[in-house]
């Protein structure tokens, strides 16, 4: 859960991870379908399929509420409370609730004194944050040199060449409407 933002580990229900895997299950297999399709227009389909749970965001983020960390970053405490407990008391963990919360509003007061003391020489002065820099620079680059990325912005035009009676002429203006009459 550490990978997650800290506003997601605040509200997330503890089957989220059931949820992604279930994401990319739905993927892998509308992928699997899709390559049994021998149509240009294939695409389609994963693309309405990714758009449905979008949608769904879009519209339900106008109902929810503010996190309970965002609410204790504007002072609102006692707002905070009560969200934080709306998504995580169940009766009988009041224990659990009150040092969860305390402990996040104690991160909060940290970050807030450590806001002027950081510096960006501070990445690489401290090896905590070396290392982080390290970690997060390294998978991206890794991700950019993989060459996954490559084959989307070639895919098409691969096809094209190796299937030429496919292949899509781009649209140009007849010769008699480029020239004006003299």
């Amino acid at each position: 859960m550490s990978m997650l933002p800290d506003c997601v580990v605040d509200v997330e229900p503890a089957n989220f991870i059931q949820v992604v895997a279930w994401g990319f299950f739905v993927a892998l297999w509308t992928g699997v379908g899709e390559s049994r399709w021998r149509d240009r227009n294939q695409w389609r389909l994963g693309f309405a399929i990714q758009s449905i749970p979008a949608l769904i965001l879009g519209v339900g983020v106008l109902f929810i509420g503010e996190s309970p960390r965002w609410l204790c970053l504007k002072g609102r405490h006692e707002e905070a409370k009560k969200a934080f407990l709306i998504y995580h008391y169940d009766g009988s963990n009041d224990d659990w609730c009150e040092s969860e919360f305390s402990l996040i509003q104690q991160n909060i007061e940290e970050e807030i004194k450590a806001q002027g003391r950081l510096s960006w020489g501070d990445l690489l002065r401290t090896p905590m944050f070396r290392r982080r820099l390290f970690a997060g620079s390294f998978v991206w680059a890794a991700a950019m040199l993989s060459g996954e990325s490559v084959p989307y912005g070639l895919t098409t035009r691969v096809t094209n060449m190796a299937n030429p009676r496919h292949f899509v002429r781009p649209v140009l203006p007849s010769r008699n409407l480029c020239h004006s009459p003299v």
